[in-house]
């Protein structure tokens, strides 16, 4: 995939999921779009961060217990 160097209005750059099944989302995630992925903690979560060749490209988290039930955006 090529490495972007800029991002013209509404162009498509960075994913977070808020997720209830942490570790599935890294094992299917992983697999289909060949990232690696590292522990990153935080104070309010532990987010994983996916990568492709040491690029980061991506934040997978835990969904707050307080959002529960709530449509996505």
């Amino acid at each position: 995939m090529p490495e972007r160097t800029e991002y013209p209005a509404g162009t498509f750059c960075w994913v977070d999921l808020a997720t209830t099944d942490q570790e599935a989302a890294k094992s299917f995630y992983g697999a289909l779009l060949d990232w690696s992925c590292e522990e990153s903690p935080q104070t309010w979560a532990t987010p994983t961060m996916a990568t492709i060749e040491t690029k980061q490209v991506a934040a997978i988290f835990p969904l707050p217990g307080n959002s529960q039930g709530m449509p996505s955006h």
